[in-house]
């Protein structure tokens, strides 16, 4: 008796309506993107006790015919792709026949659909996977999709699903995602007869502020035929959330959402981190969305182009040690006259001189430099020791001003020999079975033992195999000035003049900011100056 048996018809739609729908969420999203494909300007969506005892889809989108609806409940249907080379090229977010066939096979399904040119709409009615039910309804023009009982015929799955609270989560995700990327539709969403949100059509940053919060950050790219738009959102519910949009399609890119967060604390608190929502608009021939049951991944052809653009629109490395050209900085600067206590700062470049727009103040607690900005009379306050961090980081990261060559003694290097690519990331030349250090980077200049002592106690110390962004920050604070050390005008000159290179809206490289502006009002303000 052979052991390879053929799966009844029964036991192949369950199965197949597995890969399809994995919880109530699945089904919305599908159903979803079919009103989308029909041309759709108004979704309403309704689940009731998580989705479990009823998930309910109207649109007034384009419709089918009667004929077109028994089809459509039948597997491997559908009006979206015809050829084998239409797979190559797919331009909507469903094609593959199989949604409505998996969702009515594991619930009690009931679909009324009508075209503009029919006088009566159609009824099809599905439990289980076993035809019902077919009749002609009154209706507008438009489809809507009633799913009861989710897997009431699958037990066993009914049970694995989590509880009300839960699915509505994931249902919520579903929906936003797509109200996000569709601003143009109107979306309604209840919850238990109870509305959840009615989102009237709108503007794609009017739709983020609703749904998200305030857009801090917009830019646009387009090259080659990608177009790029990328939204940072303060947000106190979606911190470090990833949204992200391929041809309207929201897809998940495990690698591209790392590389961003690793961005993102570059310039952010962990509990300030913003929302990112980014739309993708490329070639549909250089992606392929078949590679996935639920079409949440997609593979690209130029991947590494795109996390390259990507990651360049959200940070743009900024050096403090050169200007844009990639010159360093050879700034003397002229010190003030004996018995003044504050002046207007002079660069001295050795071509002449250039004026500043900032006074130097004077400095507060031994950590903030003070300055007035001589055109808007706000005061600018520097965190000094934020500076010098970020200062360094950006230094270890790409030595701008080269080696200097020293020759330093230091005792126990041999043992930490297992480094040496470590020591040399970082810009030290070391011969460690001299236990000598011959070269150290600008950015060590002037302390170099107390940095080679710094990182050879963190080494013996610390696990710092991985050189990931937090380590090279530890490595950059540990080697910063500290909080109380006197700063001379020569220091304040310096930090002004790099920051009129670089731009004022700096961080640390924890994420804390380097300056904070406080305006001139404010001040006449809180004296009474001004109404």
């Amino acid at each position: 008796m052979p052991k390879v048996k053929r799966l009844s018809p029964l036991v192949i739609k369950r199965i197949a309506a597995g890969e399809v729908v994995e919880r109530p969420a699945s089904v919305v999203k599908e159903l979803v993107e079919n009103s989308l494909d029909a041309d759709s300007s108004r979704i309403v969506v309704r689940v009731e006790d998580g989705g479990k005892r009823l998930i309910e889809v109207s649109d007034n989108g384009t419709g089918m015919s009667e004929e077109d609806a028994l089809l459509a409940v039948e597997r491997y249907t559908t009006s979206k792709i015809e050829s084998p080379s239409d797979l190559e090229a797919i331009t909507t977010l469903g094609f593959r026949g199989e949604a409505l066939y998996a969702i009515s096979s594991v619930s009690m399904f009931v679909m009324t659909t009508k075209r503009e040119e029919d006088d009566v709409g159609t009824k099809v009615v599905v439990h289980g996977g076993v035809l019902k039910e077919v009749s002609r309804v009154p209706r507008e023009r438009g489809t809507t999709v009633s799913v009861r009982n989710l897997f009431f015929n699958l037990r066993a799955r009914r049970k694995f699903l989590r509880s009300k609270r839960t699915e509505e989560s994931h249902v919520r995700r579903v929906l936003m995602e797509y109200a996000v990327c569709c601003p143009h539709v109107e979306f309604e969403y209840y919850e238990d007869g109870q509305p959840y949100f009615l989102l009237p059509r709108a503007s794609v940053e009017d739709r983020l502020s609703t749904l998200l919060g305030d857009v801090i950050d917009e830019k646009a790219l387009e090259d080659d035929g990608l177009v790029l738009k990328l939204f940072l959102v303060k947000t106190a519910r979606f911190q470090g959330d990833i949204f992200f949009f391929v041809n309207k399609r929201a897809v998940w890119e495990r690698a591209l959402f790392a590389s961003i967060r690793r961005q993102l604390k570059q310039k952010f608190l962990s509990w300030e981190l913003p929302a990112v929502v980014l739309f993708a608009e490329v070639n549909p021939a250089m992606i392929d969305v078949n590679v996935h049951p639920s079409k949440r991944e997609v593979k690209f052809k130029e991947r590494e182009k795109l996390f390259e653009k990507v990651l360049s629109m959200i940070s743009e490395k900024k050096s403090f040690l050169s200007d844009a050209s990639g010159t360093s900085y050879p700034f003397r600067w002229k010190k003030p006259d004996r018995g003044q206590e504050s002046t207007q700062l002079t660069l001295e470049t050795g071509g002449g001189e250039e004026a500043l727009s900032y006074r130097f103040v004077g400095e507060y607690a031994g950590v903030f430099l003070l300055y007035e900005d001589l055109e808007s009379g706000d005061l600018v306050v520097v965190d000094k020791h934020a500076f010098h961090e970020r200062l360094i980081f950006d230094a270890i990261l790409g030595d701008d001003a080269g080696k200097q060559p020293v020759f330093i003694p230091f005792p126990g290097l041999k043992e930490l020999a297992c480094y040496e690519k470590l020591f040399s990331f970082l810009g030290f030349d070391v011969d460690f079975e001299s236990e000598v250090v011959l070269s150290v980077p600008s950015w060590a200049r002037g302390r170099e033992e107390s940095v080679i002592s710094e990182l050879c106690f963190l080494m013996k110390n610390e696990e710092v195999s991985d050189l990931s962004h937090e380590e090279l920050a530890r490595k950059a604070c540990r080697a910063a000035v500290k909080a109380g050390d006197t700063t001379s005008y020569v220091d304040a000159g310096f930090v002004i003049k790099v920051l009129q290179r670089r731009g004022f809206d700096l961080s640390c490289p924890h994420g804390r900011p380097v300056v904070v502006r406080l305006k001139k009002s404010d001040f006449e303000s809180f004296f009474k100056r001004r109404r």
